[in-house]
C-alpha cells in the first residue's frame, strides 16, 4: 500500500502489559496489509503517560499522541 499512513488508536485498561498492545497493533497492521505504514499511536490523554503505552509506542520508534476527552466524545459519545 504505497503512500498509506496508519494511526493506531489504542484504548486500554490499567495494568495491560505493553507486549499485548504491541501484539494487537502488529496483528492489525498485518490484517490490513499495511506493513511500514504506522506513523503514530494515539490514546486518550489521561492514558498517554502510562508506561504500557509509552513502551508499546517505543517498540515502533514512536511516542504516543494524547487525544483529549472532548475530541474523543465528538467522534464517539460512548
Amino acid at each position: 500500500m504505497t503512500g498509506t499512513r496508519l494511526v493506531a488508536g489504542i484504548g486500554f485498561r490499567h495494568g495491560v502489559p505493553p507486549d499485548a498492545i504491541v501484539a494487537l497493533i502488529r496483528r492489525a497492521i498485518a490484517q490490513a496489509a499495511c506493513e511500514g505504514a504506522l506513523v503514530a499511536i494515539a490514546t486518550a490523554a489521561d492514558r498517554a503517560d502510562e508506561p504500557a503505552i509509552r513502551d508499546a509506542a517505543g517498540a515502533f520508534g514512536l511516542t504516543p499522541i494524547a487525544v483529549d476527552a472532548e475530541a474523543l466524545r465528538t467522534v464517539d459519545p460512548r
